[in-house]
């Protein structure tokens, strides 16, 4: 069976007022599959989730440092229900810690991914109206066509979500800890192995404050 793997490699604190702050930084990392048997959250289909709380880069980090980030958030790997066919790709938003409780936090996250799971769904059932096959109830196999035009409404939709969304009511986070958010998503087909190294540059647009850069790539084995 073919399998699909998103790999966050290192993190770095290309900028950071520490005269200004001195919170912790921690990561939001949301796994984004697109038409694949399950997903790893009870009641969503498109997700992958990981632990969003802080401490998951492993504590405080200085302007320049580097660290390596932990499998345990950074490594997403799962198998698609297709050979040779996969859409996926991941969400990473970039959060400091201050003294918000980790029950709202964790709420926070799951609001998120419950948003992104229900905007793909809406995406889908409208690109694939007549995508459920009336014999196995099980969503058909969609045409090239469909699979670019799902591609391309998934980028700008998470996009949207992520620059619109976060860190407001009632999602209960401080949107002063919003460092930033970006995703990368993409389209394999074939029967040859797929690798493309990704940089994520996770800053408020404002491009003041924190700014964290964050390396890897996606992978996938017909």
């Amino acid at each position: 069976m073919a399998r699909a793997t998103v790999q966050l490699d290192r993190i770095t604190v290309v900028n950071k007022r520490e005269e200004l702050s001195r919170d912790e930084a921690y990561l939001w990392v949301i796994g984004l599959q697109i038409v694949v048997p399950s997903s790893n959250v009870p009641g969503l289909e498109f997700i992958r989730a990981t632990n969003p709380l802080p401490g998951n880069l492993g504590g405080v980090f200085k302007r320049g440092e580097t660290r390596a980030i932990p499998p345990a958030i950074g490594r997403i790997s799962y198998d698609v229900t297709y050979p040779g066919l996969a859409t996926f790709g991941v969400a990473v938003i970039a959060w400091e810690h201050d003294k918000t409780p980790n029950a709202a936090i964790q709420s926070a996250y799951n609001q998120a991914c419950r948003t992104i799971d229900e905007e793909i769904r809406k995406l889908i059932d409208d690109i694939l109206i007549d995508g459920v096959d009336p014999k196995t109830q099980k969503l058909r196999e969609p045409t090239q066509q469909e699979q670019d035009a799902i591609r391309a409404a998934v980028r700008e939709t998470i996009k949207k979500v992520i620059a619109g969304s976060l860190g407001i009511a009632p999602w209960t986070l401080n949107f002063d800890d919003f460092i930033g958010g970006e995703r990368v998503i993409e389209k394999v087909t074939g029967k040859e192995v797929f690798q493309k190294p990704f940089t994520l540059d996770l800053r408020k647009h404002e491009n003041i404050g924190a700014h964290y850069r964050v390396t890897g790539s996606l992978r996938f084995e017909p």
